[in-house]
Order: structure tokens, then C-alpha cells, then sequence
């Protein structure tokens, strides 16, 4: 139970309990931890293995091409771009991530470079609705 304490960043001095922690009770859980408790039910030590409280987001790479907006000329290739959310981006379609670009999502690559991250704001429009939001 020290171990999962420590992990959450509970004081030695502190009270701990394993509903407690679960709860949100000390700090929140990291939604982003690999493993979690169970939300509900019987909670056990074994349920906190592999938790993880400083884990970031797990993302998503592609590989683009970005066009300029006015006139969506070809602009750079072969860039890597990550994204969590949407978790997944659909193949041929152009995203506007709001800074004057518009980007071809091609194919999936291999992280962790990337070069911008895409938010999927423009909607799967095309190259000229992109750019013109």
C-alpha cells in the first residue's frame, strides 16, 4: 500500500486507503496511466499494478502534406504529425489546425517526431473549404 501511496503522492503521515485513493479521494487518477482500478466494486493491491500517475497520452502519428492556404498551393511533404484526438485520423482527408495550412493525412508513420498536431477542426473538408475557414 506504500507503493501506491507514494505513486499518488500521499503524505507518510496520511491516512490511506485503497477505496480512498480509487475514489479521487487524494488526488485525481491519471486517465492516462495504462492500467486503472476498477470504478467499482471489490478493490484489491493487485489492481493498481502497472497505474502510473505521471502517464501522458499515448498519441497517434501520421505522415501529411501540407498545402498553403490561398491558393492551396503544394507547400511540404513528408512531414509527421501526432494526434490524440481524434484517436484516429482517416487517410486522404484534409485537416485545418488552424494555423494558415492545410494538411494530407496520407498514412500512418512511426513516432515520436512530429512536426504539428492535427485537431481535426476543419471536419474532413477539402483543400478549398480548409482554407477558407
Amino acid at each position: 500500500m506504500d507503493m501506491i501511496r507514494i505513486e499518488l503522492g500521499v503524505p507518510t503521515q496520511s491516512p490511506f486507503g485503497l477505496n480512498e485513493a480509487r475514489s479521487g479521494t487524494y488526488v485525481a487518477l491519471n486517465q492516462n496511466s495504462p492500467t486503472l482500478p476498477p470504478s467499482s466494486g471489490q478493490v484489491s493491491l493487485s489492481d493498481w499494478y502497472s497505474y502510473n500517475q505521471n502517464a501522458g497520452p499515448s498519441y497517434n502519428y501520421y505522415n501529411v502534406t501540407r498545402y498553403d492556404c490561398f491558393p492551396c498551393a503544394f507547400n511540404e511533404s513528408s512531414l509527421v504529425a501526432r494526434t490524440t484526438s481524434p484517436t484516429t485520423l482517416t487517410n486522404n482527408y484534409y485537416y485545418n489546425n488552424g494555423d494558415g495550412y492545410v494538411y494530407l493525412v496520407a498514412s500512418s508513420a512511426a513516432g515520436p517526431s512530429y512536426t504539428i498536431d492535427l485537431d481535426d477542426s476543419a471536419g474532413n473538408a477539402s483543400c478549398s473549404t480548409a482554407c477558407s475557414l
